[in-house]
């Protein structure tokens, strides 16, 4: 392949084009709050208030992000204004250059790197997350050209090379704190790699003096440390949460398994037949573990009509593959025994403790940084077994396969998030122009967030705080079922109407009734899920006598 960045690039966007209007959806609302501040105030990018949860609290305290990915959408916005489609074609950047940053990455650690880019580009957890306006894939970026850079730097001795991977891995960790786990990463891989802590160690004082004067700057705004609120707010989450540690590791297995489900196509060309027949029996026993315990996390495994069977394969299916990619790790690290099998094995174990026990929800977004090393890891697992350097030429057929399936597995799941995104935005729309009085005589209210928050604020409506909205006789109230920040519908309030909105009917990366949700398994045992999605319903409320919210009214 004469031009494989050319390729890799071309095929990236190719893949992202169809996608570029994809509505404002789940917490890219947030990210676009955020940018809308810092068109107006530039050092403020978390001041004024938001309502995000049921009660009108201070924006910096709803945020867990950091703000570079705002800032990247304030700069487009400030130029074609707030449209999807300009800024969904904004942020194919950042994920044009994780491929690229893959392929090179992979250059240094494997023979494959063409095959372990395209891997990535074909694996579900990429193209979803690349498909949002979410700080995930920028934060990706980062991390697999810091790595590129750093190894790069050892190679040569480069230490050009290493302060340009130290200052990314600083604009990591602004674009997610998760990219602040590229420090002992690094560490680690370094002393590995020259048996010694030597001066190079030095050039992490970079990242780290960014970090600390980001910490410096919000608290001097807002009188707080973000990062270690940060930290501080997902232990605090977790623990309520109440979930038994081995509950958390499966949610784990399950959603980094259906992230990466793409590995399962390539399994019969890296494992012996002994193994992939060990592999299936495998997953079949874990199927009957599963129906004999009859449970998973609040979820029932049978009904009175006997075995839940969808919701059965679908856990056992995602968590085998989990599994897979834990097992590859191991078998590169024992058959390897060198510094780059030790970063390999140290990111994808490092990811999925955060996933299961450190992160305050499992979900796809925080399972992202598994794809590449998984892709990575396939590539070395294919040099192990055959030393041909050429794996996507004909008439070599099985790589192709394998990538062709993960290609149209990952994109019928962008088709079906960007059409639930849709029917939420659709809805809202509907509804406003229903509702929304032109001459003012009543108010429209919603509960609800996520897209459809942010186009029903756009249109004048406004969201319930349960701790301080009035709502005046004859108001009119819209109530979203598929949200879990829904919790309050007064007797007193009169049902006018429903609107029922069809999602795809047989797939769903998002609905609390079907139980799948590709952004937080607290609405889902599944990250998505294959069957039968029923529709998104919006009730619509009069409200005959004034209500007053206060922080003692009880919710129901």
């Amino acid at each position: 392949m004469r031009y494989p960045r050319v390729l890799l690039a071309t095929a990236t966007i190719a893949c992202l084009l169809p996608w570029v209007n994809r509505a404002v959806f789940v917490d890219d609302t947030l990210f676009l709050w955020s940018a809308k501040r810092i068109l107006s105030t530039p050092a403020d990018f978390y001041g004024g208030t938001a309502n995000w949860g049921g009660t009108t609290d201070r924006f910096v305290d709803v945020v867990m992000n950091p703000p570079l990915v705002s800032y990247y959408l304030a700069a487009i916005a400030g130029v074609v204004g707030f449209r999807e489609v300009p800024l969904h074609v904004a942020m194919m950047v950042p994920a044009v250059a994780t491929i690229l940053g893959t392929y090179e990455l992979a250059r240094r650690v494997s023979h494959r790197p063409l095959l372990a880019a395209a891997a990535l580009l074909c694996s579900p957890v990429f193209l979803l997350c690349s498909i949002t306006l979410m700080c995930d894939i920028t934060m990706l970026a980062l991390w697999v050209w810091s790595l590129a850079l750093w190894l790069r730097g050892f190679d040569r001795d480069e230490y050009w090379s290493m302060a340009l991977g130290s200052l990314l891995i600083g604009f990591c960790g602004l674009a997610k704190y998760f990219g602040i786990a590229l420090l002992p990463l690094v560490l680690l891989y370094g002393c590995a790699r020259q048996r010694r802590l030597g001066l190079w160690a030095l050039w992490l004082l970079i990242p780290i003096g960014m970090l600390a004067v980001f910490e410096w700057h919000s608290h001097r705004m807002y009188d707080r440390f973000l990062i270690w609120d940060a930290a501080n707010f997902a232990t605090i989450a977790t623990t309520e949460q109440q979930s038994a540690w081995w509950n958390r590791a499966h949610f784990a297995l399950v959603y980094a398994g259906a992230g990466v489900a793409s590995l399962a196509f390539w399994t019969p060309w890296l494992w012996n037949w002994r193994t992939t027949l060990g592999f299936a029996i495998g997953t079949v026993l874990l199927g009957a573990i599963l129906i004999g315990i009859g449970t998973y996390g609040s979820e029932s495994l049978k009904s009175p009509d006997g075995v839940q069977w969808n919701l059965v394969i679908h856990l056992t299916v995602f968590a085998a593959i989990g599994i897979q990619a834990l097992l590859l790790m191991l078998n590169d690290l024992v058959r390897r025994r060198d510094a780059e099998s030790l970063l390999l094995s140290a990111w994808i174990a490092g990811t999925f403790v955060f996933v299961a026990w450190l992160n305050w929800t499992i979900n796809g977004r925080t399972v992202l940084p598994l794809a590449p090393v998984v892709a990575l890891l396939i590539a070395r697992k294919l040099d192990a077994r055959n030393t041909e350097p050429s794996l996507l030429t004909w008439p070599n057929w099985r790589p192709l396969t394998s990538l062709g399936l993960g290609l149209a597995l990952s994109l019928l799941l962008c088709w079906s998030d960007c059409r639930t995104a849709a029917t939420e935005k659709e809805s809202a729309l509907k509804l406003a122009a229903t509702y929304v009085s032109p001459t003012g005589k009543h108010t429209l209210w919603f509960e609800g967030h996520w897209g459809f928050q942010y186009y029903l604020d756009e249109q004048g409506a406004y969201c319930i705080d349960y701790h301080g909205s009035v709502i005046e006789p004859q108001d009119v109230v819209v109530v979203q079922n598929d949200n879990p920040a829904v919790n309050l519908i007064p007797s007193t309030w009169q049902f006018i109407g429903v609107l029922d909105a069809p999602v795809p009917s047989w797939l769903s990366t998002n609905s609390m009734d079907a139980g799948a949700s590709f952004y937080s398994h607290v609405m889902g045992p599944l990250p998505y899920r294959f069957g039968k999605v029923p529709a998104r319903r919006y009730a619509v409320l009069r409200t005959p006598d004034r209500y007053e919210f206060t922080p003692q009214t009880p919710t129901s």
